[in-house]
């Protein structure tokens, strides 16, 4: 959106639009939202882009848009979708070079169920105590305003659990930890 007004291009956001528009772009998150539905119902003579995100394939949506842009390339599984290359994350904070060469901390920034078990054992953890080395565990549903700050941590975990797919989840957390 910003990039869009910025280039001079005339945008708006929320759950009113001007009585002049050419496409619709949602993203599919609020798509659980009633307004939004109902946002769309009225404007389904338009073009729809929905920004599927990281949302999982086998969940739903309650509509057929006519463009769907996903996370990954591998998410892509019919004609209508679409991988966008991700642009950089806004607002990282990168490691402080203070830090120098050394490991002393350990960054896991995801959803505690979805994380890895070995983070929570204790013998992972005891290993980690005997190197030196703590764990910020940040459950990304608590603090999402801590997630782009890398200053303090050295070493990224970039996994999830077995159980969960990762097929379509973008590599958001190895590049910004890269």
């Amino acid at each position: 959106f910003a990039r869009l007004r910025a280039a001079g291009y005339r945008v708006t956001i929320g759950a009113a639009s001007p009585p002049h528009v050419d496409v619709i772009v949602i993203f599919s998150k609020d798509l659980g939202a009633s307004a939004s539905l109902r946002f769309l119902l009225g404007r389904s003579h338009l073009p729809c882009v929905l920004i599927r995100s990281d949302w999982p394939p086998h969940r739903s949506i309650p509509i057929v848009p006519t463009i769907e842009v996903v996370a990954s390339p591998r998410a892509v599984t019919s004609e209508r979708e679409e991988f966008i290359p991700l642009l950089p994350q806004r607002g990282i904070r990168r490691r402080s070079p203070e830090r120098g060469n050394h490991i002393r901390t350990l960054g896991y920034k995801g959803s505690i169920e979805q994380q890895p078990e070995f983070l929570g054992s204790t013998s992972f953890q005891e290993q980690l105590t005997a190197l030196q080395v703590q764990v910020d565990q940040l459950d990304l549903h608590g603090t999402p305003s801590h997630w782009p700050d890398f200053t303090d941590t050295d070493v990224v975990l970039c996994m999830r659990s077995d159980q969960w797919s990762t097929e379509h989840k973008p590599p958001t957390k190895l590049i910004n930890a890269w």
